[in-house]
C-alpha cells in the first residue's frame, strides 16, 4: 500500500510540476494555513467525527450486521514496537497522501476542469470519496461505508475549509484512534 501511495504522489507532483502549477496553492497546502489552530480545531473536529461514528453509523450498520473487516490489524494487540511504526507511517505517510491524492489532488482537477457549480462539488465529492473507498474495500461492505462517510466528510471539509492541513490532521487523528484502540483491544467492539 505505500509503494502505491509514493508512486501516485510522485505522479501528482510531476503532472503539476508539467502544468506549472504552485503545488502548495493547487493543494491548498500553502504554510500560512498551517497553525496550531488548525492543529487543535483539526483534534476536535476527530473527536466529533468519533463520537458521531458511535452514534449515528456504528449503530445503524450493526442493525445490518455490517462490520468492517479489520482483521489485518490484529498483529497491534499489545504490540507497541508495531503500533509505533505503524503510527509513525500514518502521520507521515498514509494520512498526508491519502488527503493529497484524494482530496488535494483529485477534487481540485475535477473542480478546474468543470464549470465551479454544486452540482460540481457534489460530482467532485462522490468521485474522491469513490476513489478513496476502493483502496479501503479490503475491510469488506460495513468498512466501505463507514470509510464512505468518513470520506464525504474529509470531503466536505476540504471543500468548506480549502485547508488540507485541516484534512491531514483529522485524518491522522482517526487513524491514532484507530490504531490505538487495536493496541489496547482486540474484541469486536468499535471494528
Amino acid at each position: 500500500m505505500e509503494y502505491y501511495l509514493c508512486a501516485l504522489l510522485a505522479l501528482i507532483f510531476i503532472l503539476l510540476k508539467i502544468n506549472k502549477e504552485n503545488i502548495l496553492d493547487f493543494l491548498c497546502l500553502n504554510i500560512q494555513l498551517l497553525s496550531y489552530r488548525t492543529c487543535f480545531f483539526s483534534l476536535f473536529l476527530a473527536f466529533a467525527y468519533s463520537l458521531f461514528s458511535l452514534i449515528a453509523v456504528y449503530p445503524i450498520l450493526d442493525v445490518f450486521s455490517l462490520y468492517a473487516n479489520t482483521n489485518a490489524f490484529n498483529y497491534l494487540q499489545n504490540n507497541l514496537k508495531e503500533t509505533s511504526i505503524l503510527m509513525i507511517k500514518n502521520w507521515v505517510l498514509i494520512a498526508p497522501s491519502e488527503e493529497i491524492i484524494f482530496r488535494g489532488y483529485m477534487i481540485n482537477m475535477i473542480l478546474n476542469t468543470l464549470k465551479k457549480t454544486y452540482l460540481t462539488n457534489a460530482i467532485a465529492l462522490i468521485i474522491s470519496t469513490f476513489a478513496f473507498v476502493t483502496i479501503h474495500s479490503y475491510q469488506g461492505l460495513g468498512g466501505m461505508i463507514n470509510v464512505g462517510i468518513g470520506g464525504l466528510f474529509f470531503g466536505f471539509l476540504y471543500l468548506y475549509y480549502k485547508n488540507l492541513y485541516i484534512n491531514i490532521f483529522v485524518h491522522g487523528f482517526l487513524n491514532t484512534l484507530f490504531l490505538l484502540k487495536k493496541y489496547l483491544l482486540h474484541d469486536t467492539f468499535l471494528n
